[in-house]
């Protein structure tokens, strides 16, 4: 907070700078921001020091003379690097906006000194120095705009210098049509000039000229999905989907992908669009030229949802940058045009299913990462033992992740993790010092190690006894999904399956109530306060429907209540207790609605 304070200070305590005309900036180059090799999910530097950060450049940007040539790109660099910090800034997006338009107007109010922002930043770089790879790689980016900024700090120049010798500098990547450059070492060329050497582990970052088309690989990209699939008694369960992946060349024609069967919903190949356009946002050169197919291992289940967006992604960027892709990793996430990683439902059945199915590494959203934490109250700490799970917030992370060739901080962070795996297999506590340290070393080559986050926590007593609401809700309505069929809503075909009749009757097996009340009561003492009352409603809402079930072997759908209860007009007890289970079902709803769910909402659930 102190630090915070400090740099608001900074920011604010400035120099009034007044101007009444408008300059068209011609020279002035949009910069492609993302092409700066930063993290902002994974950096050391704050959120809110990320926001005061982009204000203060933004603010120094608006402020130089009108009359100051950008023929070095000064303005546009400037807010390159506010943008790449905080893509949200209201000041660096209006600026960007109107220096491209060529009508700024300064405001009137308060703009930074060239002294200040000097200060500012390099209390910053001293951060960023001490992080991952990409925030050293980001430092050098801000040492050489410093350096340019104040030609006459030798000081600056000298760690400007420096840096560029592990990082080199490519702003031509930031200002034309190019890929995101990689913190790579630099050689000397003949003629002196420093460039990157390709590394087999460098991120997915590598130049579009690079790519030949006419040459792409003509193997699939195998690379596991994750699902949830409801099984015959309705019973739901995550699974790994293999999703695989062909090209072909597609002569001048845009650039398309579609699916191999017909049999997937609207909102999946929404999914699989926005994926399309993500690698051609990465790769401009395949706008036209190149036809993907996207497969499954499952031709026959009808696909639905968005989670696979990400997987889709990853492996048609496989084909185009040559990587080859773990068999043991599986992934899920939406994704957006931008390549950033968004949240999904149903990951803790996801992981659950991964690690049945033999994965040894999951990826999921960070927006996702609470799920982690929901899971080790669900089934203990030692199931996030069992498997490694990592937070993905962008493409670079998941292609990272998936790849055989990793990172070398994430490849360590595998094996370290893996000899604790080995240790809590032979007995040893996560108490055990070497235990600790080792989880400790993990989370410090890999901050988005989920495992070993909730793991650590666990150690230092923070982690979480109780499921969130969001997770509550799902685990209990998950438990209970199997006895629900009389009232949810009809698909044609299950209308076809129970046959043409007046009303439809659910009949369930013993043994599917008693798994139902098993989870119920393993869930009891899980559950936070605010869905307490929604938890008992359901249970004894579940309660009626087995005694009716039992008593006249079905329960009718909500729907034909009306003639079921016309065709048992004499038969009074089972009239009464039918409206029993009715006034458990409207219990619930007003619980529900207590908590700001709905009808609808019970549905999805229950589906």
């Amino acid at each position: 907070m102190r630090k915070s304070s400090c740099i608001l200070s900074i920011v604010w305590g400035l120099t009034a700078f007044a101007a009444v005309f408008s300059t068209a900036f011609a020279d002035y180059k949009a910069p492609a921001w993302n092409n700066l090799p930063f993290d902002p999910a994974q950096s050391v530097i704050t959120v809110e020091e990320r926001g005061q950060l982009a204000t203060a450049l933004a603010d120094y940007a608006r402020s130089l003379p009108q009359d100051t040539p950008d023929i070095d790109g000064l303005r546009g660099k400037a807010i390159a690097l506010a943008l790449r910090l905080d893509d949200q800034s209201k000041g660096a997006v209006v600026a960007n906006a109107q220096f491209k338009r060529g009508n700024f107007t300064p405001p009137p109010g308060p703009s930074i000194s060239k002294a200040d922002l000097v200060k500012l930043l390099l209390l910053q770089v001293k951060k960023l120095d001490q992080g991952q790879d990409k925030d050293k790689a980001f430092s050098a980016y801000v040492l050489d705009f410093l350096a340019q900024l104040d030609p006459k700090n030798e000081d600056v120049i000298y760690q400007a210098e420096l840096a560029q010798q592990k990082n080199p500098v490519q702003w031509a990547a930031v200002f034309q049509s190019g890929s995101v450059p990689s913190a790579s070492p630099a050689v000397a060329t003949t003629s002196g000039t420093s460039v990157p050497v390709a590394s087999a582990s460098q991120s997915s970052s590598s130049s579009s000229s690079s790519i030949n088309l006419q040459s792409l690989r003509k193997d699939p990209c195998k690379i596991n999905g994750l699902v949830v699939m409801t099984s015959g008694d309705n019973q739901l369960g995550g699974k790994v989907m293999e999703i695989l992946t062909t090209v072909t060349p597609a002569g001048s024609s845009e650039a398309s992908c579609d699916f191999s069967t017909s049999n997937v919903t609207d909102v999946t190949k929404t999914s699989k669009d926005e994926a399309l356009r993500a690698v051609i946002s990465r790769h401009p050169e395949c706008k036209k030229g190149v036809k993907f197919t996207l497969s499954f291992d499952d031709k026959y289940t009808r696909k639905d949802g968005g989670s696979a967006g990400t997987a889709y992604a990853v492996s048609m960027l496989s084909i185009l940058e040559n990587v080859n892709i773990d068999p043991a990793c599986a992934i899920t996430g939406d994704i957006t045009v931008e390549g950033k990683v968004r949240k999904v439902g149903g990951v803790p059945s996801k992981i659950s299913g991964a690690k049945k199915d033999g994965c040894k590494y999951v990826g999921i959203p960070d927006s996702n990462s609470e799920d982690v934490g929901n899971l080790m109250v669900l089934e203990s700490y030692r199931s996030l033992a069992g498997i490694q799970i990592f937070s993905l917030s962008t493409l670079d992370d998941a292609l990272s992740l998936v790849r055989q060739d990793r990172p070398e901080n994430l490849t360590r962070a595998i094996a370290t993790f893996a000899e604790v795996q080995q240790a809590l297999d032979k007995g040893m506590t996560l108490n055990n010092p070497d235990v600790s340290a080792k989880i400790d070393t993990v989370l410090k080559l890999a901050p988005n190690h989920l495992s070993a986050k909730y793991l650590h926590d666990k150690i230092a007593g923070t982690a979480p006894t109780a499921l969130t609401p969001t997770a509550a809700m799902n685990a209990i309505f998950e438990a209970v999904s199997p006895t629900m069929g009389f009232c949810r809503t009809l698909t044609d075909e299950e209308k076809e399956k129970l046959g043409r009749r007046d009303y439809y009757v659910f009949n369930m097996r013993s043994e599917v109530y008693v798994n139902a009340q098993r989870q119920l009561q393993q869930l009891e003492k899980k559950i936070p306060s605010q869905v307490q009352n929604t938890y008992y409603a359901l249970m004894n809402m579940e309660s009626a429907v087995e005694n009716f079930d039992r008593e006249y072997h079905g329960v009718p759908h909500r729907s034909n209540v009306t003639r079921y209860l016309n065709q048992y007009s004499n038969d009074v007890p089972r009239q009464s207790r039918l409206k029993d289970v009715f006034k458990c079902y409207d219990a619930l709803l007003s619980e529900l609605t207590k908590l700001e769910y709905d009808k609808d909402y019970v549905e999805s659930q229950i589906r």
